[in-house]
């Protein structure tokens, strides 16, 4: 059995904490504000390995974050390592996700501008200008 340090506990719990508060901000932009999330314009499958997925619905008759993947139609599908996500939701970070396609830690299927909103949205409106996105096939 592998023992580790407090500090070595706390490094690891670190990242999960980011993942749950911007699922938090995800569900408390679809309780406040049911209109604001009719603005990203599409819904989103999430999913992290060995964290959890997510189906937000923005459109259709059942809007809402869903704790799976649903079978409502999703518009971007996005694929990714817990990391990549903490790096998307920094407004400040540059992220190159043609070079994370490539090293197989990142992955979108559809239309990447929708997550860009939900970003956006979940950070109060900041900017994804610096994201280059590769629609995988």
């Amino acid at each position: 059995m592998i023992e580790l340090s407090d500090a070595e506990i706390e490094e690891v719990r670190e990242p999960l904490s980011e993942t749950v508060d911007f699922v938090d901000s995800i569900e408390a932009v679809c309780i406040k504000n049911v209109a604001a999330i009719g603005t990203i314009g599409g819904n989103i499958l999430l999913s992290i390995p060995g964290i959890g997925c997510w189906t937000l619905v923005t459109q259709g008759a059942r809007p809402g974050l869903f704790p799976e993947a649903t079978d409502d139609e999703v518009d971007v599908a996005i694929h990714c390592e817990e990391w990549v996500l903490h790096e998307l939701l920094d407004p400040a970070h540059t992220v190159d996700l043609d070079a994370y396609a490539e090293a197989g830690v990142f992955a979108a299927d559809g239309d990447f501008t929708v997550f860009q909103r939900l970003l956006a949205l979940a950070q109060g409106g900041g900017s994804m200008v610096g994201v280059r996105a590769r629609k995988q096939t």
